[in-house]
C-alpha cells in the first residue's frame, strides 16, 4: 500500500461573516486530516457545521467539549469524551461550546 501525503491550503471568506484558514492532508485521495484555525463567528461556522455533517466527522476543539453532527456519532467517542460531547446544528452553536471553555 501506498499513501502519499499531500498538505492543501485555502484561506475562505463566507458571504455573510466570518473568514478561517483551513489545512487539508489528503492521503490515497482520501481526506486525512482537517485543521480549521484563524476562524472568527459568523457564517464561516455554518461552513463547518454542513461539512461535518456531509464528512460524518466531529470536530475536537482542545480544552473544549467535542462536537458532533448527530447524536449517532457519540458511542464512537472515547468514555472520557462522551458525557460533554455537544450536537451541534448551526453555527452559533458551535459559538457557544467555544465561548464556553
Amino acid at each position: 500500500m501506498r499513501v502519499v501525503l499531500a498538505s492543501t491550503y485555502w484561506h475562505i471568506s463566507a458571504d455573510h461573516g466570518g473568514t478561517a484558514d483551513i489545512y487539508a492532508a489528503l492521503a490515497d485521495n482520501a481526506l486525512g486530516s482537517l485543521m480549521i484555525s484563524h476562524f472568527s463567528a459568523g457564517a464561516v461556522l455554518d461552513l463547518l457545521v454542513r461539512f461535518i455533517g456531509l464528512a460524518d466527522a466531529v470536530v475536537l476543539p482542545p480544552g473544549c467539549p467535542t462536537v458532533l453532527a448527530h447524536e449517532g456519532q457519540r458511542h464512537h467517542l472515547p468514555e472520557q469524551l462522551r458525557a460533554d460531547a455537544v450536537v451541534v446544528h448551526a453555527g452559533a452553536d458551535v459559538e457557544r461550546v467555544l465561548r464556553s471553555c
